[in-house]
């Protein structure tokens, strides 16, 4: 992911320890990608 800071990476990995978390990194890694995928279709 650009742009983020080895803190903020760890965060998001001590997240994973929990379901949730995981779910949640999950669903944030889908829609930037998409974001991204957009963003290219209609440059």
């Amino acid at each position: 992911m650009a742009g983020l800071t080895a803190t903020e990476a760890e965060k998001k990995l001590s997240g994973i320890k929990d379901a949730e978390g995981l779910r949640n990194l999950i669903n944030q890694s889908i829609c930037y990608l998409l974001l991204i995928y957009i963003i290219k279709i209609f440059k």
